[in-house]
């Protein structure tokens, strides 16, 4: 199978790329047939990584179900093992998507972009769920992420206070102070609050997929600092190379001691704004 079909890899996913269910067939068996190959010493068959890997790029940044995309990363990584050229490529990717959600996150004004956003948030969680910290220890980028997620949760708590106070105006028509027994009562009819909030304020889902964003980088930038203290224990050479190997990592969006000053605010808001969402949410999901 490795034989036969890898060498026509790239042309078989350009060629079912617009048929959504044939694409998400070809890339699972991409990855499946990848995974094989690295795993059993069957690099000789990848004829041309290079135009795989461009192939395998095009659908993970098109719009596409997210389990083909899964499944076409899952397949560059499987490549990287082995190949410079889709170790390259997987880093432009995610620096790509990363400048792309930092452009529209430092927008003064999200609500009009939020189709545009979403793509991208989801994009940013998958490859942030295969080995890499798509926030590169920018601290701005997590700043605004916590911020629109506090957007929300100010949002959600003023609309109770606005129902409770339309309750309490609807209950006081309906039974007026000093009304006579068996008088007539007026009644007025609640008004509907719109359950959609105002353009720049997060949907639950979108709200829960920053989330989840949020989250992974702070876990990120936990790990990273932990383990150069970790190193850092055993020896100063320990402890420069694990910095050479974060900087690295970082890949100039971030510096490694502004990350470790910042890391306690930033883990402080994220709990803060976690807290505010659980009071006021009221997706079960969020």
């Amino acid at each position: 199978a490795c034989v036969h079909i890898i060498p026509e890899l790239p042309r078989l996913i350009d060629l079912c790329r617009p048929e959504e269910e044939q694409s998400l067939l070809v890339s699972h068996v991409c990855k499946m047939v990848l995974e094989y190959a690295v795993d059993n010493d069957q690099q000789k068959v990848l004829v041309n990584a290079k135009a795989l890997c461009q192939a395998l790029r095009t659908v993970i940044e098109g719009q596409n179900p997210l389990d083909t995309t899964k499944y076409c990363a899952d397949s560059l990584l499987a490549l990287a093992r082995c190949f410079d050229e889709a170790r390259a490529t997987f880093l432009d990717l995610a620096k790509t998507v990363h400048h792309k959600c930092s452009q529209l996150l430092q927008a003064e004004s999200l609500g009009g972009r939020m189709e545009e956003f979403r793509p991208l948030v989801r994009r940013f969680m998958m490859l942030s769920n295969r080995g890499i910290d798509m926030s590169f220890g920018s601290m701005p980028m997590l700043d605004r992420m916590i911020e629109l997620l506090g957007g929300r949760a100010d949002w959600l708590r003023q609309k109770k206070v606005d129902e409770a106070a339309v309750d309490e105006a609807a209950a006081a028509a309906e039974n007026p102070a000093g009304a006579e027994e068996g008088g007539s009562s007026s009644s007025t009819k609640r008004k509907r609050l719109e359950e959609d909030g105002p353009a720049d304020v997060l949907d639950a889902r979108l709200a829960l997929q920053l989330l989840e964003a949020a989250s992974t980088s702070v876990m990120w930038h936990v790990r990273m600092s932990f383990w150069v203290e970790n190193q850092g224990a055993v020896s100063e050479e320990g402890r420069s190379a694990a910095e050479k190997q974060v900087s690295e990592m970082l890949q100039g969006f971030g510096e490694l001691p502004a990350l470790r000053v910042e890391l306690p605010r930033t883990v402080s808001r994220l709990r803060d704004v976690c807290c505010r969402l659980i009071e006021s949410d009221q997706s079960a999901h969020v």
